[in-house]
């Protein structure tokens, strides 16, 4: 995945699986990682095949995803008003299980492709103390 993305702050990276003959264990995110200071809200997400979240943007809670299983289809559109890169989009598809931030101030959404998906979603807020989601349109092409 390259290091540089069309959007200030993000980022996207793959999920380390390790195994042993107890467990399988997916590190989605580490202390390292300076990402969340606190965990308001963590939820488990599955969308049938052919359904999307919301695409939504939160003023200041940042939220972090991780796609376990399943094809999913993702949007980003940062709308912070003095971001470098301030209207841009970026679209990516993934099938690998992969982390990616939606920092505070970027729209995101994510797409169930060819089936289910199973997602996890990580705010820094919880749903209800985090400020009012503000829900968009879709970005064209998506």
């Amino acid at each position: 995945m390259p290091d540089e993305f069309p959007i200030h702050d993000l980022w996207i990276r793959p999920i380390r699986l390790d195994t042993s003959q107890a467990a399988s264990v997916w590190h989605v995110l580490d202390f390292e990682d300076h990402i969340l200071g606190r965990f308001g809200s963590l939820q488990i997400v599955r969308l049938p095949s052919g359904m999307e979240t919301p695409f939504r943007v939160h003023d200041r809670s940042d939220e972090v995803w991780a796609l376990v299983e399943g094809r999913a289809r993702c949007a980003w559109q940062d709308l912070r008003p003095d971001s470098p890169t301030r209207d841009q989009i970026h679209r990516a598809d993934f099938t690998q299980p992969t982390a990616m931030l939606a920092p505070f101030g970027v729209a995101f959404g994510v797409q169930a492709v060819d089936g289910p998906v199973l997602l996890v979603r990580l705010m820094t807020e919880s749903e209800a103390q985090a400020d009012e989601a503000r829900t968009l349109d879709w970005p064209a092409g998506t």
